[in-house]
């Protein structure tokens, strides 16, 4: 999706890690797999990696280059308790995810860094976490089964209640299965009101102190990397659907930074970046089948949960691909979609 700006994590990213996100096309891209998944943000990218883990052939197709769109322009936390509103059932979730997040690490070692939440004055939550969101990605391509990058899927056919071919920039694919993991939720699914919803974010240089906690006001949070910069940001700009960072947003990101890290007052700017996060009204994600279509799924709406939640919703999608649909995906039905 749009966005401007060159995001923190770029500069950050290994080569290694830089060309894993952006393949290209590969000799053995495979027209009949088991699971196709369209879309390559980190939901997708789960989904894909634990189709893998249960045995299945995957292709993963997208238009752009993998996590290149909100899921690499996010901030990176990964805060379970920080979004009561969402619901008791969301949260349980959210706290499962944020523990296969902590065993993935392990196993993959993309660099999860545990940290508390602090919410000025002082309420602390602990046991959260945070996460380079290039990092992340590039750890779950690397088991994620054929991936091709500048690909699009133009269009789908089916029939009998079944997708048979997905068209694609590439050739043409006959998928046992298909996820839609593009966003928003694909065409095929009843009008559901959705939107993007733009925001930014700023990195700053090195600094000479250390925030050991995210820093948050609700309204945008403050995060210190390893190497000392600031992340700082996450507005919610729903009145802007411009392309391009608006130095006056920018200027009040600085400004609230200021305010929940003092500290922060005078460093350099080192990075402004803007992009588009998908959202329904009451902000909860959406994980179901397609209507009308007995092999085909969707997980769409995650606008600033994707990366906490991508571990639950791509191991239970997985699980429901393989078998019977998982209780837990239960509260993320289509049919509770707010309207």
């Amino acid at each position: 999706m749009r966005g401007s700006g060159r995001p923190v994590w770029d500069d950050l990213a290994s080569p290694d890690d830089l060309a894993a996100l952006d393949p290209g096309v590969p000799p053995d891209f495979d027209a009949t797999p088991d699971v196709l998944v369209v879309g390559g943000g980190v939901i997708g990218l789960a989904v894909a990696f634990f189709c893998r883990r249960a045995g299945m052939r995957v292709l993963i197709v997208e238009r752009d280059r993998l996590a290149g769109c909100a899921s690499g322009r996010a901030a990176g936390g990964l805060s379970p308790d920080v979004h009561p509103d969402l619901g008791d059932a969301w949260q349980t979730l959210a706290r499962e995810s944020l523990e296969l997040h902590r065993r993935l690490d392990a196993e993959l070692g993309f660099g999860l860094r545990p940290r508390d939440v602090l919410i000025p004055p002082d309420l602390r939550i602990a046991n959260q976490a945070h996460v380079d969101p290039l990092r992340l990605a590039a750890a779950l391509a690397s088991e994620a089964g054929v991936v091709a990058t500048g690909t699009e899927c133009e269009y789908t056919l089916t029939s009998g209640g079944r997708v048979v071919t997905a068209v694609t920039s590439s050739g043409n694919v006959h998928p046992d299965a298909v996820v839609f993991a593009t966003g928003l939720a694909p065409p095929q699914v009843p009008s559901v009101r959705q939107q993007w919803v733009k925001g930014h974010l700023i990195a700053t240089e090195p600094a000479p102190f250390v925030v050991d906690d995210i820093v948050t006001d609700g309204d945008i949070l403050v995060v210190q990397l390893p190497d000392g910069s600031l992340v700082a940001g996450g507005t919610k700009d729903r009145n802007d659907s411009s392309d391009t960072v608006d130095a006056a947003v920018v200027s009040g990101v600085v400004q609230l930074s200021s305010s929940l890290v003092p500290q922060t007052n005078g460093l350099a700017i080192t990075h402004e970046w803007c992009c588009f996060r998908p959202s329904f009204p009451d902000e909860r994600p959406v994980v179901d089948r397609v209507p009308g279509l007995s092999n085909a799924w969707f997980a769409a709406g995650f606008y600033s949960t994707g990366l906490l939640m991508a571990p639950a919703v791509g191991s239970l999608l997985a699980e429901w691909i393989g078998g019977e649909r998982p209780r837990a995906l239960e509260s993320m039905a289509l049919d509770q979609a707010a309207s």
